[in-house]
């Protein structure tokens, strides 16, 4: 569900920026299908090669790979490689541990009529959004902060320790309750 929050149903490409646990759940979960979304491509990329590694063993643990590209990059510069790659109609999430770090260079070329959203850190925080803000207009771009994830992940962690069917109405009211909370 979180997933589902950020990413529109048309992905053309999905690159996720960074390879903790975050960034290996979001993959997982557009992989498997369970975002909506069906992106062409994902690709995970991070200059952390413990952390890849893990990638690669979690993602094909169960003997089954899921479609995902790892790439290990140096530094920023080839991050925005990847991006000027990218087809229109694509997404960039970041879930890099460090929001005050850039994931991306100056030179950061974001394709049009994507969609770019930081999982970990709100909107004044995280650098590859204020990257992103500049060419908001020109490139049609959609922004997200970490506010939709971060929810969804509240509300699947809380509905799993209680595991009570709620109403959508219930389930509203927590999710604006959850919101609420992470605002503050």
């Amino acid at each position: 569900a979180a997933a589902q929050a950020v990413l529109p149903a048309r992905t053309a490409e999905l690159l996720i920026l960074g390879a903790g646990p975050d960034a290996r759940a979001f993959a997982a979960a557009v992989a498997s299908g369970a975002a909506g979304a069906r992106p062409a491509k994902i690709t995970l990329s991070s200059i952390d090669a413990k952390d890849l590694a893990e990638v690669r063993k979690r993602l094909t643990g169960d003997g089954q790979a899921l479609p995902v590209e790892i790439r290990h990059v140096e530094n920023a510069g080839e991050h925005d490689r990847l991006l000027a790659l990218m087809p229109p109609g694509s997404a960039i999430v970041s879930a890099h541990d460090d929001p005050t770090a850039s994931p991306v260079g100056a030179a950061a070329l974001f394709p049009h009529q994507s969609t770019v959203c930081d999982l970990l850190a709100p909107l004044g925080a995280s650098r590859l959004l204020a990257e992103a803000a500049r060419p908001r207009a020109a490139s049609e771009l959609v922004i997200h902060d970490s506010t939709p994830y971060r929810t969804e992940r509240a509300f699947a962690i809380l509905h799993k320790m209680f595991g009570a069917e709620a109403s959508d109405r219930q389930e509203a009211a927590l999710r604006k309750a959850i919101e609420k909370h992470l605002a503050n």
